[in-house]
């Protein structure tokens, strides 16, 4: 009995050896996804670099996200070097069960480099460290592997994302999006159950950065537009970001070395990974090609109708504190950090602005009452006189200044 037991403890090492030796896969990557949930959402990303464009029309090398979902996997390989920034949207409701699973690409452009990844879903409640992203208690995700993330989302609101792996860098070159968590009481929109579920899942795809549906920001107990304090009837998504084009030119070409980063001074800032008059612009606009066919893809240009309830999720992933004002028109700031302004008793904590301030890595649910609004064109901007200017590339490496750049923090709002 004990020489049986000794042969098989040898034949399994022998095999065991064999697939040490000849390095033979175990398993292929998987992409976790259960076909038996109907609150499953599966999504895809893809970690990796490319381009975006800046308004005087040079590349800025970016790390980043792309979207993958439903890409097969002999395809995959084509995504490499095509980040954008943002990263892909992602649009879910409270109660469903979100599997995200990242794909780190590897580099095109820095080949050099191995760097691992995460996905941070920062300011979301985790209930396991492991799915938290930081590296320090969780799992990074090395070249050429996948990992799943699973999140049970229980909590409404707007969160950003970011790659926790070296965050000072990685943040600041482009690896950041939003997860926009739509409460349940948005089904109250929709006549029954089955049209309900079958508008969630319509909408629960990425891709679309603007998400210009009718709904509530937060469950709020109204179920009616005239009741609901959260109530709207457009949303618009803006990823607030500023850059030092420096440390992005110092990454591309070898020199990461001199980026010290206390000595941070950005020359660009961007909303949805575009300055003035960029912002304006369609998604996927054909100007917005670089040099490298990177497209951007996301527009920062707000329309709306007289007479209705815009909403603004701001989110703000740069490393300066940005003042955004829309003179003419109020701004009614009705969740802040993904929580609905209420008291314990209810109490309507919500306040009105004519700026609102956000520090890095803070977000705000901010309602425009357009009733009242004359029609015409509003500016969004950040008051900081200096964030309205901007400097290229090259003006920085070269010291001088051109005279007629665009750029800065601004964008309009259209009342039809």
């Amino acid at each position: 009995m004990r020489n049986r037991l000794k042969n098989i403890f040898l034949a399994l090492l022998g095999i065991l050896s064999i697939f040490i030796v000849y390095n033979i896969p175990v398993a292929q990557a998987i992409v976790q996804c259960p076909a038996n949930d109907p609150l499953a959402v599966c999504i895809r990303l893809g970690a990796t670099d490319g381009y975006t464009k800046g308004a005087d029309g040079e590349d800025l090398y970016i790390f980043g996200f792309v979207d993958l979902t439903g890409v097969p996997e002999n395809e995959i390989v084509n995504y490499k070097g095509q980040a954008h920034l943002p990263g892909p949207m992602i649009e879910v409701w409270e109660g469903q069960h979100l599997y995200i699973t990242e794909t780190n690409l590897g580099f095109s452009n820095r080949i050099d480099l191995f760097d691992p990844h995460t996905l941070h879903f920062h300011g979301f409640p985790h209930a396991m460290a492991i799915f938290d992203g930081v590296p320090d208690n969780s799992i990074a995700v090395n070249d050429g592997q996948d990992f799943t993330y699973f999140y049970q989302l229980n909590d409404p609101g707007t969160y950003p994302y970011h790659c926790h792996q070296e965050p000072v860098e990685h943040i600041q070159m482009g690896m950041v999006a939003l997860i926009n968590v739509h409460p349940l009481q948005d089904v109250s929109l929709y006549p029954d159950q089955t049209t309900a579920l079958a508008a969630l899942k319509a909408k629960a795809g990425i891709g679309d950065f603007k998400f210009a549906s009718n709904g509530y920001a937060y469950n709020d107990g109204g179920t009616t537009p005239g009741t609901s304090t959260t109530y709207f009837d457009r949303a618009f998504n803006f990823l607030i970001d500023d850059i030092d084009a420096r440390k992005h030119h110092n990454d591309e070409t070898i020199q990461e070395s001199k980026n010290e980063w206390h000595d941070y001074h950005p020359n660009q800032y961007i909303l949805n990974g575009r300055v003035y008059p960029d912002t304006l612009l369609a998604p996927n606009d054909s100007t917005m090609t670089s040099g490298h066919d990177y497209i951007g893809s996301t527009s920062a240009l707000v329309t709306a109708n007289q007479g209705e309830k815009v909403l603004l999720r701001m989110v703000n992933l740069g490393y300066k504190t940005h003042t955004l004002t829309i003179p003419g028109i109020t701004m009614r700031v009705i969740g802040e950090d993904a929580k609905i302004l209420r008291g314990p008793t209810g109490l309507d904590l919500s306040y009105s602005r004519t700026g609102i301030e956000l520090a890095g890595g803070k977000t705000a649910d901010i309602l425009l009452d357009t009733a009242g609004v004359a029609k015409g064109t509003y500016f969004m901007y950040a008051r900081e006189l200096n964030q309205e200017g901007y400097l290229s590339l090259t003006d920085i490496l070269t010291n001088a200044p051109q005279s007629e750049n665009n750029g800065g923090m601004m964008t309009q709002i259209i009342i039809n």
